[in-house]
């Protein structure tokens, strides 16, 4: 579905629906995490909520696929591309208030924003939330969270938009939160926003915490790289840095993309990778990891579009396997 591909009609009330700019094959490559992936057919980027909800109810009156990107983290768009509409809610959706004890924010509200606000309001919990270049719905939706602490946490209340355009509200604990998932990956609503519950506490506290949790991430994570955080889930039991770790991985290259010397459940684009590169690379370390310790990884990246076929083997000649050094993979140890 590309501007070209559809109808003149609806292209043209897609234009029109939405009151702020729109995209047409929108290259995921600009506005992903990663730097990598296919196009999408449209991007829009809506100024107001009515304009949202016209967007969203009329691509599910037409089955057009719809795609809510945020920051652009944790996601991968193939190759072959997404032929639907893609959603970004930075100008609609990101209010920020605090209300007492607790923060009320809007989807596209990013989280260090989150964190620096909770922060000034001495409200503790949202700490976390500073080093994550994601955005309040991605969060949402796939329950994030790191260093023990996740969404579901302090989420009180969650607002989302139906098919239909109707606006319904949950309670936190009707949304099905469980690790990297949530209600919203299976029932199609648009997240809106959240309430979120914090702890009072000193400023001095949440700041000191909030600058250890950075410096942390400032060691142990490959910033300076394009990446998409996280590549896998931790299995009950295990962390899968560790367990891709002990395969001697770090380094493992395929085409255009690595997993990183740093942190071995990171993936990085070293300059020109695409979607296939990456889903090889995921296959290989899946299939490592599974021979040597008998546990599958569950991929925390997003994989959307028409499918990335991997390349023909792990071991075809070209992935490109360079092994780090053990004692530089040992001074990395996230």
């Amino acid at each position: 579905m590309t501007e070209s591909m559809i109808a003149k009609s609806l292209a043209h009330a897609l234009a029109s629906s939405c009151d702020g700019p729109v995209e047409w094959d929108a290259p995921s490559s600009r506005w992903t995490t990663l730097r990598a992936g296919g196009a999408t057919a449209a991007l829009v980027e809506p100024r107001t909520v009515d304009s949202l909800r016209r967007l969203w109810r009329l691509c599910a009156t037409e089955g057009v696929p719809r795609l809510v990107v945020g920051k652009g983290s944790n996601l991968l768009i193939s190759d072959e591309g997404f032929p639907g509409v893609a959603f970004r809610l930075g100008q609609c959706l990101n209010g920020l208030e605090v209300q007492g004890q607790e923060i009320v924010a809007g989807a596209g509200a990013p989280l260090p924003a989150i964190g620096q606000t909770a922060l000034k309001a001495e409200l503790s919990g949202s700490e976390w939330c500073v080093g994550i270049p994601g955005t309040l719905g991605g969060a949402v939706f796939m329950n994030a969270g790191c260093h023990g602490w996740e969404l579901a946490d302090i989420a009180v209340e969650i607002e989302s938009l139906t098919a239909e355009g109707e606006v319904v509200r949950r309670r936190a604990a009707d949304a099905e939160f469980a690790v990297r998932t949530s209600c919203f990956q299976s029932n199609e609503e648009l997240i809106l926003g959240a309430r979120l519950k914090l702890t009072p506490s000193s400023a001095d506290r949440i700041r000191q915490q909030t600058e250890e949790l950075l410096a942390y991430r400032k060691r142990t994570q490959p910033l300076s790289q394009p990446n998409c955080g996280s590549v896998f889930t931790n299995p009950p039991g295990h962390s899968a840095w560790k367990l891709i770790d002990d395969c001697g991985l770090r380094g493992l290259r395929c085409g255009g993309c690595a997993v990183s010397v740093k942190h071995s459940n990171f993936i990085v684009n070293l300059g020109d990778a695409t979607a296939r590169d990456i889903v090889t690379l995921i296959g290989m370390i899946q299939e490592r990891v599974l021979e040597s310790s008998g546990v599958r990884l569950a991929p925390e990246l997003r994989i959307v579009g028409q499918p990335s076929s991997p390349r023909n083997s792990p071991a075809a000649a070209e992935a490109a396997v360079v092994a780090a050094p053990m004692e530089a993979a040992r001074a990395h140890q996230p």
